[in-house]
């Protein structure tokens, strides 16, 4: 089970997300996708084809991006491998004119070798509320698969 956003612009300089999981190696998946192209007749906008960033986070940064939703506070993580470098900051989206609160953000700064990539995943409230309690599902899975593991290795 996976959930996905939309978020395509008229300026193309949106994007797509996705989260997904894996119980069994108790971790998160979140893939991003830029936008590549829109259609202003539809309004829709394209994402085939745009540059792509893969992470996956620990049951422990799941636990820290709901503490961040649940305190509404900034959650900043850090990922590095041979391959890239990923600055990534989950944190409350203050609208810089209003200086109101707008919901939460997803920013992502990849650094592989001479290219970089950014991601900019703004949420609304009620799409807050569906990553968080996706975020905690996540966790409850990791949990019961492990349990289940458990309780085959000793019986």
């Amino acid at each position: 089970m996976a959930i996905q956003f939309y978020k395509p612009t008229q300026k193309v300089t949106g994007a797509a997300c996705s989260f997904s999981f894996n119980s069994k190696d108790e971790c998160l998946y979140i893939q991003l996708i830029k936008q590549v192209g829109y259609d202003a007749n539809k309004r829709l906008g394209s994402f085939n084809g745009g540059e792509k960033v893969n992470l996956k986070f620990s049951m422990t940064e799941i636990g820290g991006m709901i503490d961040a939703l649940e305190r509404n506070v900034a959650y900043p993580m850090f990922h590095t491998s041979e391959v890239a470098k990923t600055g990534i900051n989950f944190e409350p989206y203050t609208d810089k004119t209003t200086q109101l609160q707008k919901g939460f953000s997803l920013k992502i700064n990849q650094t592989a070798g001479e290219k970089k990539i950014g991601f900019l995943l703004g949420f609304t409230f009620p799409e807050m509320v569906q990553v968080r309690e996706y975020l905690k599902f996540v966790l409850e899975h990791c949990f019961s698969a492990n349990y289940s593991a458990d309780k085959k290795a000793y019986t």
